[in-house]
């Protein structure tokens, strides 16, 4: 094989890790309702401590519960408790996508980490810059999202 159909192969194959990396980040392969990663939804962070605490705390793999299909990991048997009084409560908007590219009516993963608690509700975003720009026009971009959400959520057609 010649040198440059090596080079260009070699350039296929990178175009197409990072084509399919980008649409795994965009969501593009999402099915579930909820966000979920290998460690369950909100990548094994406990939802309650947002409400409780307004920080991001990983939950225990030997604390969980199963809702919404997804398994959820608690930091503490008192926040299991309260999840599983309400679950609703404690969900992320949007099931744990990004609010901001909810609000722009597409679907992406989030950071949880990258969160904002609103009243009564949990937001995520993508990662901390997208939370910025999510901030600056937070109203604006909740009833987008809350708009756009019956429709575009993944598994829709589903259930």
């Amino acid at each position: 094989m010649p040198v440059y159909a090596r080079w260009i192969l070699g350039v296929v194959v990178v175009l197409s890790i990072a084509v399919a990396y980008v649409m795994h980040s965009v969501g593009f392969f999402a099915t579930s309702p909820i966000f979920v990663t290998q460690q369950g939804a909100l990548d094994g962070f406990d939802p309650v401590e947002y409400f409780v605490s307004a920080r991001a705390v990983r939950g225990s793999e030997e604390l969980t519960a199963q809702w919404g299909g997804a398994t959820w990991r608690f930091a503490n048997r008192s926040n299991k408790d309260a999840f599983l009084a309400d679950p609703r409560k404690y969900v992320p908007a949007y099931g744990g996508y990004c609010a901001y590219a909810m609000a722009n009516n597409y679907v992406a993963n989030s950071d949880p980490e990258a969160f904002t608690v609103v009243g009564d509700r949990l937001f995520l975003n993508f990662d901390m810059e997208t939370r910025a720009g999510w901030l600056a026009d937070r109203s604006v971009m909740v009833q987008a999202s809350d708009r756009n959400w019956p429709a575009s959520r993944p598994g829709k057609h589903e259930q």
